[in-house]
């Protein structure tokens, strides 16, 4: 058994089939929108809200009345409360508060797409954010000649905070710890939340890919103990949180030592969680958890979420609004499948998003989900042959007595199979980092001079990253 933290170059998963990305960078911020891609540059334009001031205080009436139609009870919010008329209306507004059209950023949007579909990558869009516009539904972005764009598998939206603190993936060759930790109840029933994640996870339990702790009526210190005896990969928060207010932080309602409730700021809770960084992520499934400070017009997010990613955490999930059992039961099954396989959190949840979309076409809960996080691929843990070990085991064939197998050939069969597929998978990647380089010296060529630093630092990284594949290769060509 062994933990251990790597240092990663830029789509260094080789082991997992995974669409690879380009940081696609999004500032609202000061009253302007500033976007940066590394394959065509940056633009900025005046922040112009495509929305009223009514329209603002409901958008998230469609996200918290699209649950009636997920868990079949039917219903709608009031009309009288609604002046978005379509949840797609809303989208469309996000994107062109961004992207107005004929814009300089929805020109480099729209190049920086091009160019990632020739090149077989995907765009992966990292807000920045003020603690005003970290309240609205993001992720509902609706390109208005296109889809939902969570909803296409070449785009992921992520709320990013830059920090000075590097972030390397976890290497695990042991099941991912998760906690399922149930705070105060209130109205809930924490009890079978539970029960339903425990069933979500069963399968990646079987095959040894989880393992799950379960604490109930969760208290600091009996959490700190915990921790500290063996720490946690991954927390999954069950129960109430409290948006922040001018006079008070967010906060997560949890027990105190007489068994009472007892509203936790989020701050108190990372004093708690820092003591080991084998900690990745957290997903509040609370109401409130991704909820801002609505008075707050500048400075850093306010959300639980913000606030723990700011502190140190590389992701936490939370919920806009509150999110049925039925949704967050199939998203965590899907989700901490393709997580524990190494997969980037970005696009495991991009996955998950799209399946529970299917399974109710008017719902909106696949948009509830809201991903904060520092980790610049995404990738928080590698695991060494996740490919192989997320597969079901076949079941063993008894041999004939009297026609024992020899030791070694399928041991070597394997391992020539095994290294087979490592060297396409390192061949796709060097083709696909080839690629990236190309854009990146053709941008550097028409620029000349001018070329920003952030591309010349990618030509460094990229031709760092493919030297090193080119070594790997050539070292499993001569085994």
């Amino acid at each position: 058994m062994s933990l251990r933290q790597k240092a990663k170059s830029p789509m260094s998963q080789a082991n997992n089939p995974k669409l690879a990305y380009t940081n696609f960078e999004i500032t609202v911020r000061g009253g302007n929108v500033h976007v940066q891609c590394p394959l065509v540059g940056e633009a900025s334009i005046p922040f112009q809200s495509q929305f009223s001031a009514n329209d603002e205080l409901i958008l998230h009436h469609w996200l918290e009345g699209s649950l009636n139609s997920y868990r079949g009870l039917g219903g709608a919010p009031p009309p009288t409360q609604l002046q978005l008329s379509q949840p797609q209306e809303i989208g469309d507004k996000l994107f062109l508060t961004l992207f107005p059209p004929g814009s300089k950023t929805a020109d480099l949007l729209s190049r920086s797409q091009a160019i990632t579909r020739s090149q077989g990558i995907g765009l992966r869009l990292r807000l920045h954010l003020d603690a005003t516009t970290e309240r609205w539904p993001w992720e509902l972005l609706h390109n208005p000649d296109g889809d939902y764009l969570v909803l296409t598998r070449s785009t992921t939206v992520v709320r990013y905070l830059d920090t000075a603190q590097p972030i390397s993936s976890l290497l695990v060759d042991e099941p991912l710890r998760i906690l399922l930790m149930a705070g105060w109840p209130g109205e809930l029933d924490l009890g079978a939340e539970i029960a339903s994640v425990q069933q979500a996870l069963a399968p990646l339990v079987e095959q040894q890919l989880v393992s799950i702790t379960v604490l109930e009526k969760a208290k600091l210190d009996t959490l700190l103990d915990l921790h500290f005896e063996k720490p946690f990969h991954a927390i999954h928060y069950l129960g109430h949180s409290e948006a922040p207010t001018a006079d008070t932080p967010a906060e997560l309602l949890l027990y105190d030592e007489y068994n009472q409730r007892e509203a936790v700021p989020v701050d108190h809770l990372w004093r708690v969680l820092s003591q080991h960084d084998e900690l990745r992520l957290i997903w509040l499934n609370s109401c409130s958890g991704a909820a801002g400070q609505h008075s707050t017009l500048t400075g850093p997010m306010t959300s639980a979420a913000g606030r723990l990613v700011g502190a140190g955490l590389p992701a936490v999930l939370a919920n806009q609004v509150r999110i049925s059992d039925r949704a967050a039961h199939d998203l965590s099954r899907d989700f901490y499948t393709r997580l524990a396989n190494g997969e980037p959190i970005d696009q495991a949840l991009s996955r998950a998003r799209i399946k529970i979309s299917v399974k109710s076409l008017t719902s909106l809960e696949w948009a509830t989900p809201v991903l904060f996080m520092r980790a610049p691929d995404g990738v928080l843990f590698e695991r060494p042959g996740a490919q192989e070990s997320a597969q079901p085991q076949a079941a063993a064939q008894p041999q004939p007595a009297a026609q024992p197998q020899p030791a070694t050939p399928a041991p070597i069969a394997q391992d020539n199979e095994e290294i087979a597929e490592e060297i396409a998978m390192l061949t796709e990647k060097l083709r696909t980092e080839k690629r990236i380089l190309h854009g990146f010296e053709m941008q550097k060529a028409s620029m000349g001079i001018m070329t920003p630093p952030f591309i010349q630092e990618e030509i460094r990284k990229y031709t760092k990253s493919i030297a090193e594949t080119q070594a790997k290769l050539k070292e499993l060509q001569q085994k």
